[in-house]
């Protein structure tokens, strides 16, 4: 889709990976990444000891537990500044998977805390379509990307990724899904007169879970959009002589 697409139509794209998105800028956020995957699988692995919830959360949570652990070692490679300049292709790969891991991890509580809360199933499947809702807005935004690059958005004297001024349909998006969807479930947890406090707490993970997922997604493309121009032109893989 952008092979037609020349390098100087990156001209933004690339001025951000010299700067904020530079290999030595990421590894704070590789340590952010890591702390916050820490906790959610703290808080997790807690509430699956000390509540009463099926035993294949606690499998599914010892698993995350490896990943965490994988996730450890790169952060630490990476926090080597020679290793982030001379294997970067890779780490804006890793970038990338760790920034799809960190948009849904909170669904995890969402989840667990529906299991502990035993609060009606009805709830499990508007966790779902929230879910499902964010990858279907997810790839939405990197068609988007990809469609503004090749609009010339990208180009010197573009509006980059967003032009907010001309985007308000599509950031109103998920905002009209999710309040339709959640709006849906509240009423319904309201009308009846039973454990209505309940499905409220357990509404507080699910409303920070949604935020964060559909947060993420808007600003997922551009380090997609690096990824490929790392990999297909040399000049965006440039290694400072002091790090050689």
């Amino acid at each position: 889709m952008l092979n037609q697409i020349k390098e100087n139509d990156f001209y933004i794209l690339k001025q951000t990976a010299t700067g904020r998105l530079s290999p030595n800028q990421m590894t704070g956020f590789f340590w952010g990444a890591f702390v916050f995957s820490a906790i959610m699988i703290a808080v997790s692995y807690n509430a699956a000891l000390s509540n009463n919830v099926s035993t294949t959360w606690t499998i599914f949570i010892q698993v995350y537990v490896v990943i965490l652990a994988i996730q450890f070692l790169f952060t630490l490679f990476y926090s080597n500044t020679k290793n982030a300049y001379r294997f970067q292709k890779l780490q804006v790969y890793l970038l990338c998977i760790v920034l799809f891991k960190i948009s849904i991890e909170m669904y995890l509580i969402y989840f667990l805390s529906i299991d502990d809360r035993n609060a009606p199933y009805y709830m499990v499947n508007i966790g779902v379509l929230m879910l499902i809702g964010g990858i279907l807005y997810l790839i939405i935004s990197t068609y988007r990307g990809i469609n503004r690059v090749k609009k010339g958005e990208f180009k010197n004297g573009g509006k980059g990724l967003y032009n907010f001024q001309q985007s308000k349909g599509y950031i109103s998006l998920p905002i009209i899904y999710g309040v339709s969807v959640i709006g849906g479930m509240l009423a319904r947890s309201l009308s009846g007169t039973n454990g209505a406090f309940q499905i409220i707490e357990v509404l507080i993970p699910l409303l920070i879970a949604v935020f964060l997922q559909y947060s993420i997604a808007m600003v997922w493309p551009e380090f997609f959009l690096l990824a490929y121009c790392k990999k297909r032109f040399a000049s965006f893989n440039h290694i400072p002589k002091r790090y050689q």
